[in-house]
């Protein structure tokens, strides 16, 4: 339930603090409220860093920092606000705070880190040149953030450059588990800095503590350099694929936004089942797909909004929850490709584990227009089957959709399949292919090498168990594949 600020000028203090609302502040202050308060142990200058924005871009934190010292809230000998603002990567406000007599001892930098976040790259140069620059480099803040931390904060990447040149650690990570490059993508830094820290060679499918950059990241930029860096796309979520698509979202992937589900009884009814396509490239975009792919709901919580939500229409269609699978837009294992026109192209997924009675592998095609229109493009399964963590790569009008792992009776045939779907015609065809191809691959990486070879590293491949043919191995793929686009031949490669 909400909280009631009517009453209550403290909260409606620390509400305007909260939004960086300077002028509500202002109004607020002219009306009598106490600038001084103190409230859970806060007080405005540690409110003014926390809140429900983009702390770190904000441009407004530093105007609103230096009028509330100005109007008489003290800094001197506090720690709180410059610890708040240190975590947030405010280092411009650190540097005001401590100024008006903050202590900034709790930080726990080094030389190195003070020069990374207060000076110039001229001053990071001098420092490295320090009998202790080497370990000032990998010495850890409050937060075990590295200088290099420091620098990826700060969006500097001549700083990034010159840590890294000077034998900075890629990989060290801070209290939140992130390496410098997590780090940039979850705080969602400009492309610069993803591409400085990717150029010094930053893993770009690190894992750590079960975060990766695709679960991480927060826009289409930021996710076309990851992927053009070679980001796996089996480490998509269905929330930070939502981010990407510019689809209102929840932080928890299994909580949809029942507001955005607008979709009467009847359109349920009709196209709650998934189907396939009776044509090549057939439009099948609905009021409920789109329903469901706009609110993020999943399959087993849509009934019982429909339920909610028109009781009545409910009743009179009979309808009711049962164990056939509904259609639903939470997947795992769907690619994700940028098209030069602005487009954006969703391929299969699953929803599910096979023992949910809503456990279903999609051959659907979603196209996101940059007006933001959606389509959900079909396909009989004769040609286009079911797929899940494949790869998907673009190479001028088409995009190579290569492995997968799909349901047992296609993991059975042992095959890596390669289709391709003609980004404007929006037809899938079949590409015959020869040589020595990987068994069934699945969870692998793509990367067109120039432009007639993709080559495939990583993920699994499927083969048959030795001692009894009916059962299926998924062992770690550890070759290197070419498949050339002009003749289809298969190789090894070195």
């Amino acid at each position: 339930m909400a909280t009631d600020l009517s009453n209550n000028p403290i909260l409606q203090l620390q509400e305007a603090l909260y939004h960086g609302d300077l002028n509500a502040v202002k109004r607020l202050a002219e009306a009598g409220a106490n600038l001084h308060y103190q409230h859970c142990g806060q007080g405005a200058l540690v409110d003014a860093c926390l809140g429900y924005r983009d702390i770190l871009h904000d441009p407004g934190l530093i105007v609103m920092l230096q009028w509330l010292l100005d109007h008489g809230v003290t800094a001197q000998g506090k720690a709180d606000a410059v610890h708040e603002a240190s975590d947030k990567g405010r280092f411009d406000a650190v540097r005001l705070l401590m100024q008006a007599g903050a202590d900034g001892s709790g930080l726990e930098f080094t030389p190195l880190h003070h020069s990374v976040a207060f000076g110039s790259v001229q001053d990071v140069q001098e420092c490295l040149a320090h009998d202790e620059a080497a370990t000032w480099m990998e010495a850890k803040d409050h937060f075990l953030r590295t200088p290099l931390h420091i620098a990826t904060l700060c969006e500097d990447p001549q700083k990034i450059n010159l840590l890294a040149s000077h034998g900075a650690d890629l990989s060290a990570v801070d209290d939140e588990s992130r390496t410098a490059l997590l780090l940039a993508v979850e705080v969602n830094c400009g492309v610069a800095t993803l591409k400085a820290l990717l150029a010094a060679g930053a893993d770009v499918n690190v894992i750590s503590d079960e975060k990766t950059v695709l679960g991480l990241v927060q826009g289409p930029q930021a996710a076309k350099c990851l992927l053009d860096a070679g980001a796996n796309p089996m480490f998509w979520t269905a929330q930070s694929q939502r981010r990407v698509l510019g689809i209102p979202h929840d932080n928890d992937e299994y909580l949809g936004d029942e507001a955005q589900f607008q979709c009467g009884a009847a359109d349920f009814a009709a196209y709650q089942r998934p189907c396939f396509a009776t044509e090549n490239g057939q439009d099948v975009t609905n009021p409920f797909y789109l329903a469901m792919i706009a609110s993020g709901l999943t399959a087993y919580q849509t009934a019982p909004v429909v339920a909610s939500q028109q009781p009545q229409e409910w009743h009179r269609l009979q309808l009711k929850r049962d164990c056939a699978p509904t259609w639903c837009a939470v997947r795992y294992g769907q690619s994700l490709n940028f098209l030069p026109d602005g487009r954006i192209v969703c391929i299969g997924g699953e929803h599910e584990d096979g023992y949910d009675p809503d456990f279903y592998i999609y051959n659907d095609v979603w196209i996101k227009h940059p007006d933001g229109r959606v389509q959900v493009i079909g396909y009989p399964e004769a040609i286009f089957p079911p797929t899940d963590f494949h790869s998907a790569t673009l190479v001028g009008e088409w995009i190579y959709i290569i492995g997968g792992l799909g349901y047992v009776a296609q993991q059975r045939t042992l095959q890596t399949s390669v289709f391709r779907l003609h980004t404007h015609t929006r037809r899938m065809e079949s590409v015959v292919t020869t040589g020595p191809a990987p068994q069934r691959i699945y969870e692998h990486g793509a990367m067109l090498r120039n432009d007639f070879m993709i080559e495939i590293t990583g993920g699994k491949q499927i083969e048959a168990d030795a001692e009894d043919p009916q059962k299926l191995r998924h062992i770690p793929n550890t070759e290197r594949y070419g498949l050339n686009l002009v003749t289809g031949m298969w190789s090894l490669l070195p």
